[in-house]
């Protein structure tokens, strides 16, 4: 699959920002530390578990999607820490992503972000096509520098979403929702001309925060 680069268009506007932590809810749906492999992700040759990490390698212009193939969840609060790569040519940093509302490898949602640029955005392929479903926006808070911390969260209730960067409110949005939810998963997106590796950590579920039921 294309990256998501090639599709998308850089805009200036910056989004409106306020405080929220991770992954809110009381009950824990799931969480994985990457201490050792659980056979529930949908593992691949351009994946692997080390370090406390889900590392993901994206070739050139191409993206590297993975699915948590546990349970479907429509109300959930979801979110990741993807760690910044060390790279010798920023135009090969590539983005991360948090998918949510898979159906498929051809049907996902993916809110991710750029750390060359300090933009997030939120798109839906759909049979082979990226639709955009937030643009690329400025975001303050995201954190550049390699090794570097950003904190990706997704808030689902049924065809209400809410996302969030480091603990500021991004956007609420709506989505095209399937009865019964949709797969959760992580994804790398390559760079211009070689391959990047992201490694994403602490990767959490929790049902929905109160004030969001």
């Amino acid at each position: 699959m294309t990256s998501k680069i090639l599709e998308g268009v850089l805009a200036a506007a910056v989004f409106a920002a306020s405080p929220a932590a991770a992954c809110e809810g009381n009950q824990v749906l799931f969480q994985d530390s990457f201490a050792k492999v659980d056979q529930r992700w949908e593992l691949s040759s351009h994946t692997k578990v080390q370090d406390g990490a889900m590392q993901i390698t994206a070739q050139p212009g191409h993206i590297a999607p993975i699915f948590y193939k546990g349970e479907a969840f429509d109300k959930a609060d979801i979110c990741v820490d993807a760690i910044t790569p060390e790279v010798s040519d920023g135009d090969n940093l590539g983005l991360p992503s948090l998918l949510f509302e898979g159906q498929g490898y051809d049907d996902f949602y993916a809110f991710y972000i750029s750390t060359t640029y300090g933009t997030a955005a939120i798109s839906h392929q759909l049979k082979k096509k990226w639709l955009h479903t937030i643009p690329f926006r400025k975001v303050d808070s995201i954190v550049a520098k390699p090794g570097g911390k950003n904190t990706l969260r997704i808030t689902l209730n049924g065809a209400h979403a809410t996302a969030y960067v480091n603990g500021n409110k991004i956007v609420d949005f709506l989505i095209n929702a399937s009865e019964g939810g949709g797969l959760v998963g992580l994804d790398a997106d390559g760079g211009a001309n070689a391959p990047v590796t992201w490694s994403f950590k602490n990767f959490k579920i929790t049902g929905l925060p109160q004030d969001r039921q």
